[in-house]
């Protein structure tokens, strides 16, 4: 459970250091991957944290596969490079 505790809060670091960047007020997080997108403990164990810190994060299950949305980020920066 300690390694859980640990490895959860490390990414709350990643998620307050996203927040910061963005400087919103409102922000929709999906989590995606092979731990975190599935229903196991620590992925519980993430969500309840990133809930009950970030007040402005709302959690929702993403829109697009990561594929899509990495080809509408290409497109994205293809045309502000263009």
């Amino acid at each position: 459970v300690k390694i859980i505790d640990e490895e959860t809060d490390e990414l709350l670091l990643l998620v307050s250091s996203m927040l910061k960047r963005l400087s919103k007020n409102h922000v929709k997080l999906s989590l995606i991957g092979g731990l975190i997108d599935k229903e196991n403990y620590f992925a519980n164990k993430l969500r309840q944290k990133i809930s009950s810190v970030f007040s402005e994060v709302e959690l929702h299950k993403p829109d697009f596969a990561p594929e899509v949305g990495a080809v509408l980020l290409a497109r994205e920066l293809l045309k502000l490079n263009s």
